[in-house]
């Protein structure tokens, strides 16, 4: 599991902290992201760390489905190194289904 779990209220939002792990002279990732979307509503992305991203950045036309993919080049293709550690990106959903815990 990638994810720790989320317990939340209905309404609420919450974030999904994308953290970096060797995260060393990279000019390009890619990820997908799969969600129940009974349970959660995509409301956007923030505390992006790399660089500038534009909405070709992410794909969102499956969130009906609960998916979301991710392709990023580094600008120029000057590789980028960041700390493991490091908040790559926070993805924010809002609950739809309180009381449950989310993973």
């Amino acid at each position: 599991t990638l994810f720790r779990s989320i317990s939340a209220s209905v309404g609420q939002i919450v974030d999904v902290t994308i953290k970096t792990k060797n995260f060393k002279e990279i000019i390009s990732a890619q990820f997908s992201l799969q969600f129940d979307p009974s349970m959660l509503e995509f409301a956007g992305f923030s505390g992006v760390a790399l660089g500038t991203l534009s909405d070709d950045n992410f794909g969102l036309s499956q969130l009906s489905s609960g998916k979301i993919g991710f392709a990023w080049n580094s600008l120029n293709l000057i590789p980028l190194t960041l700390a493991d550690g490091s908040v790559a990106m926070k993805i924010r959903f809002k609950t739809l289904g309180g009381g449950k815990e989310f993973s």
